[in-house]
């Protein structure tokens, strides 16, 4: 039988004040109960009990380029964000032909690997050429999981189907127009391997499964257009797709944005073509834009100004901010990250999420670990926190068996094993305190 009654400390369910000494019994990857007391129907059922653990929603991954996993360091950042991302370039560019399928590919592996191992369920992942559907694996199996066929069957219990999603969302630019055709190309490839999505609904928030929508990047002002977007949200509201954009980065885009300043207006020079140079916009025309998406993700958005937030409040039941703390972080060393205005904007009714960017400005992709870095912003309370990572996403994207714990959700559990005693007066923010580390639930589950 393909059930499994797990015992834990404790049970953030995010729908409900945290339950101690609580039971989760999970059949075939959906939760069939939730509470203090195992019921007698249950009593019969393999049994796990996980001392000095907690469980929480599957961990979602909202802002991520899985293509740089190969990267050893983050690469330094010396004031010039254009500069920064010229060097990722050349990174790219470093192998040709089936080198380069074949590192990407690694590349992918390795990022999906290490995401898993650190609690993420659900990773949206921006894509360039050269990309497969087939890079797209389920993690390996930690060999503890391996050991025996019962520990395999009560692992399809806790995960069903599938341990880990990833969303591909290829990225299009139209800087020149023979690289507008090729990333348009590129996307509508994309879009016809992952093919429709099952079940599509009328609304954007009344989906019914994990399944990936189809999703889009126009890349970012300084090498996408408005039209560009605007092209892109037209479709997504055709397709109930999603649109995700880096918006507001960094001081040099904004800068460029408003008066075609240096360092950008050089560096683009020599791959724009005129139809590009010729259009002008400014961040509320992209943000206008986004506005339009059947869904959004506005990556970063590290220096909207209040106009904007206002406008992202008003529409946050589609849109929302991609926040990558530890990214933010390595692009601001000179600003602590106690200056980051999050609490102000959630107050606001901004809805952010979380993201880890990814390994080339950040050392590596757990989500928790980005969480933890929050809890050096003032005003923030641990269950904001970690609804960021877990019930904002789901709730945003439609994934209603997803991002909560309740009985029909999905049983995708991220384990925290605990280091010490969770304080009841913000055991949220204790949770992220004395959980040093964050891990799948099957990971725990081991022949006893």
């Amino acid at each position: 039988m393909s059930t499994i009654a797990i015992h834990a400390d404790w049970i953030f369910s995010l729908t409900s004040t945290p339950i101690p000494n609580g039971w989760l019994v999970a059949h075939e990857g959906v939760i069939e109960f939730l509470g203090r007391e195992l019921p007698p129907r249950f009593q019969s059922v393999p049994i796990r009990k996980l001392p000095n653990t907690a469980l929480l929603p599957g961990l979602i991954n909202a802002h991520c380029h899985l293509e740089f996993s190969d990267m050893a360091n983050p690469i330094e950042f010396h004031g010039s964000f254009i500069a920064w991302i010229q060097s990722v370039v050349r990174h790219r560019a470093q192998a040709n032909g089936e080198e380069s399928i074949e590192r990407r590919r690694m590349a992918v592996a390795r990022g999906i690997e290490e995401s898993y191992r650190s609690g993420t369920r659900i990773l949206f992942d921006t894509i360039t050429a050269p990309w497969s559907p087939d890079w797209i694996q389920s993690p390996s199996i930690p060999q503890e999981l391996a050991s025996s066929p019962e520990v395999g069957i009560l692992r399809h219990a806790l995960t069903g189907l599938s341990r880990f999603y990833v969303v591909p969302i290829p990225e299009t630019l139209d800087i020149h127009q023979s690289r507008g055709d090729e990333t348009i190309a590129f996307a509508r490839r994309v879009h016809e391997q992952m093919g429709e999505p099952k079940n599509r609904q009328s609304s954007p928030t009344s989906s019914s499964s994990i399944m990936p929508r189809l999703a889009i990047s126009p890349h970012a002002p300084y090498t996408a257009s408005r039209n560009l977007v605007r092209n892109w949200t037209a479709w997504s509201q055709s397709n109930h797709g999603l649109v995700s954009m880096h918006l507001a980065e960094s001081r040099e885009e904004m800068e460029w944005l408003a008066e075609r300043a240096e360092p950008i207006e050089s560096a683009l020079g020599r791959f724009r073509d005129q139809a590009f140079a010729r259009q002008s916009s400014t961040m509320q025309d992209y943000v206008d834009a986004m506005l339009e998406a059947w869904l959004g993700i506005i990556a970063h958005g590290n220096y909207l100004d209040e106009s904007l937030l206002t406008n992202l409040s008003a529409h946050r039941n589609h849109v929302a901010i991609a926040h990558c703390p530890r990214t933010y972080r390595h692009f601001h060393p000179d600003r602590s990250t106690q200056n980051y205005p999050l609490a102000e904007r959630l107050r606001r009714g901004v809805r952010h999420l979380v993201g880890t960017d990814s390994r080339a400005s950040n050392p590596d992709l757990s989500v928790w670990s980005e969480m933890q870095t929050m809890l050096n912003y003032p005003g923030i309370s641990g269950e904001e926190i970690i609804a960021m990572a877990t019930r904002e996403p789901a709730d945003l994207l439609g994934l209603a068996d997803f991002g909560t714990l309740a009985v029909g959700n999905r049983s995708l559990c991220t384990a925290i094993p605990l280091s010490g005693t969770l304080e009841q007066e913000d055991i949220y923010r204790s949770l992220l305190t004395v959980g040093k580390s964050a891990v799948p639930l099957e990971s725990m589950i081991v022949e006893s």
